[in-house]
């Protein structure tokens, strides 16, 4: 067997080597800065995405709190508090209304009479029409509400309704 010779270097006491483990703790500590950068990015989209969920949902009930208002103008109010859910399952609306006292009841105005005299009517004058029916104003108020991961979140809106107290509609 034959034997290759090696070449043997003697050991010189003056150079040390340099750099053991140096390599190590750097790529130790970009890595800790990497995975602090990354934890940084990834709050941040998850805080990005958890706002755009809110401002949906905010917006879907401004939504519904504009159609339940418009449904108090149109809809003949009977005293009761109506209440709903969403299709979703994802609101719930409570329409209430209560007669306004920051003005005064308003009476209509009475018609005007013709005072015209016909050969039938002579010496008559017609008799005014009078509606003794008062008009109220009402104050109704809308809440929309929904549960999120932070607790119950609502948004509410008042106006004043011109309604008959027969609830025979609005004016």
């Amino acid at each position: 067997m034959t034997r290759f010779p090696t070449a043997s270097y003697p050991l010189n006491k003056q150079c040390k080597p340099l750099g053991n483990g140096f390599v190590l703790v750097e790529v130790l500590v970009s890595m800790a800065v990497f995975s602090i950068g990354i934890m940084a990015v990834l709050t941040s989209v998850l805080s990005a995405l958890d706002l755009q969920k809110d401002s949906t949902l905010r917006y879907r009930a401004g939504l519904i709190l504009q159609e339940k208002l418009a449904e108090s103008v149109l809809v003949p109010y009977n005293g009761e508090p109506m209440r709903g859910i969403s299709a979703d399952g994802v609101f719930s609306w409570t329409v209430a209304g209560e007669p306004w006292t920051g003005a005064p009841r308003v009476e209509k105005k009475k018609t005007k009479t013709n005072k015209t005299k016909t050969s039938k009517t002579r010496g008559k004058e017609k008799e005014p029409k009078t509606d003794d029916a008062l008009i109220e104003l009402f104050q109704m108020a809308v809440n929309v509400s929904w549960q999120t991961n932070k607790g119950t979140r609502s948004i509410n809106a008042t106006q004043l309704v011109h309604l008959f107290p027969q609830g025979g509609g609005t004016q």
